[in-house]
């Protein structure tokens, strides 16, 4: 495709495709972690997060894959539980 033509400039073009894709990757990655953190935390795999974890910690400084999974899937649990709850109080 000739970007000429279209009007985008390539330099801007490349730059909002590779957020684009980190964006959606941390997107995907994240609904990943929470959707298999219960089996994962019932096969004692959870563990195996935490040297990955620590890396980008010191890395990075900060950590956005495995926590917000974690914080989605403890979410969901809790909201599941009040739900329960309610639904079998007398």
């Amino acid at each position: 495709m000739d970007y000429k033509k279209v009007g985008i400039p390539v330099i801007l073009f490349d730059y909002a495709g590779s957020v684009l894709a980190i964006i959606i990757t941390v997107w995907l990655i994240s609904f990943l972690m929470g959707a298999f953190q219960p089996l994962l935390v019932v096969t004692g795999t959870a563990l195996a997060m935490t040297p990955i974890t620590t890396i980008q910690l010191a890395t990075n400084g900060s950590e956005m894959i495995n926590e917000a999974g974690m914080l989605a899937s403890n979410i969901a649990q809790g909201a599941a539980t009040v739900c329960v709850a309610v639904k079998t109080r007398n």
